[in-house]
């Protein structure tokens, strides 16, 4: 989990329309339990597991256009639903070494590619001139069903 990510807010992210939220110090929680979640309403197919959250502890991050917020991967985050008419949007960047082995077994929801250095972990990187087919279809598909 050497993996820290930059969301770079597009537009203002506060709790009416879903700004994400965090709960602190749980990035040394260690391995948890996830849970399989309803694609339909959720962005990724699984989450943390119910048992493993104190929703009294998280805290709302929120961003004017232009801010950005950095965690690392394994503090426990999310955003609950956009319940405005405004929008929510922000560009999301991770960045992890190249020590680290990227989990496809998890799901393949993104592509990788080497900024640079040289890869120790065996990855598979992204061509960033032949994009993935598979993975733009998936996101089309989720588009059309409106999400």
């Amino acid at each position: 989990m050497n993996v820290v990510t930059v969301w770079l807010a597009i537009d203002a992210s506060d709790e009416d329309n879903g700004a994400m939220r965090v709960m602190p110090a749980t990035q040394f929680a260690g391995d948890v339990d996830y849970d399989d979640v309803d694609l339909t309403v959720n962005t990724f197919p699984k989450e943390i597991s119910k048992q493993f959250l104190n929703e009294a502890q998280a805290v709302t991050l929120c961003l004017q256009p232009n801010h950005a917020s950095l965690h690392t991967a394994a503090l426990f985050h999310g955003s609950e639903p956009n319940r405005s008419q405004r929008r929510r949007c922000g560009y999301t960047m991770r960045f992890m070494s190249t020590e680290v082995k990227y989990n496809t077994e998890a799901g393949f929801y993104h592509q990788i590619y080497l900024a640079r250095g040289k890869d120790i972990a065996g990855n598979v990187y992204g061509d960033p001139d032949k994009p993935r087919q598979d993975l733009i279809e998936a996101r089309l598909a989720r588009v059309r069903r409106g999400h």
